[in-house]
């Protein structure tokens, strides 16, 4: 990973992006850019001014994190389509962005900028939540047997290559209180099916390791398992873009996770 790009507002959401941004780029030996859109609608002269004073805290920022090797790249314009441009001028390997600000009416309604960034976004996107606290010492994956989860798993072991690694499918059974529970027959069958589609994703993907755990439920109850078994730093998921008329481009789960994700949040695209 030779070139990261993270973007800021200036928020305290987005310190800890940027926090994590420059430790990945000393980490892995890459160039970090810092990138920050200001709101080309507002009037010529108080954008001029907000782009100069956002250069300057930048600066000052950059400043703290001696030997920090990154650039500050500060436009005006739209935030989403401003913040992939440079990241493609850059060509960067990775994005890092902070959590979206919560808008409970609008977020209801309509795709966040979040959403719109990660679904135009070719690279994977890592979205912070977490003071950083070191590098990330354990990364769960969600696995449903795509190529984008494929993805997902690469570039995890490219920004966290010293992590522990592990991947969680779960399992649904159709009637399953109908068909003898988890020990049913049809269970046994479906599980026999998952298992086969794990040694084909595994193999034609070239992932390496016991992965995945395939576990008997629904995608949150699973999921939350994990989490307080595992205790990971990073979870990786992969998302698929969707066309046509709909709420959520990314899919419903994938979405919903980029609102509000339980620990910090890699998503990687096929």
């Amino acid at each position: 990973m030779r070139n990261i790009a993270v973007a800021t507002d200036l928020s305290e959401r987005s310190d800890r992006a940027v926090e994590r941004a420059l430790r990945l780029a000393f980490e892995l030996n890459a160039q970090c850019t810092v990138i920050s859109i200001v709101d080309e609608t507002l009037p010529s002269d108080m954008a001029a001014e907000l782009r100069a004073s956002t250069e300057s805290r930048l600066r000052r920022t950059l400043d703290a994190h001696k030997g920090a090797d990154a650039l500050i790249d500060v436009r005006i314009g739209d935030v989403a389509p401003g913040v992939l441009g440079i990241a493609a001028e850059r060509e960067a390997d990775l994005l890092v962005l902070g959590l979206h600000r919560r808008r409970a009416f609008m977020d209801a309604v309509r795709e966040t900028t979040m959403e719109r960034i990660v679904a135009m976004c070719r690279q994977p996107v890592l979205l912070v939540r977490d003071s950083v606290d070191g590098p990330y010492r354990k990364v769960l994956v969600a696995v449903n047997f795509s190529k984008a989860c494929a993805a997902a798993v690469s570039a995890a072991g490219r920004i966290a290559p010293g992590a522990e690694m592990t991947g969680i499918h779960a399992l649904h059974v159709p009637f399953a209180g109908l068909t003898g529970g988890a020990s049913g027959e049809m269970a046994n069958a479906v599980r026999r099916e998952a298992e086969e589609l794990a040694r084909h994703w595994q193999a034609n993907h070239a992932i390496v390791g016991d992965m995945p755990l395939i576990e008997t439920g629904g995608f949150h109850q699973v999921l939350d398992g994990k989490l307080q078994s595992f205790r990971p730093q990073l979870l990786a998921i992969g998302a698929h873009t969707r066309s046509g008329p709909g709420l959520h481009k990314l899919g419903s789960l994938a979405a919903e996770l980029i609102r509000t994700p339980p620990v910090d949040l890699l998503v990687a695209r096929g």
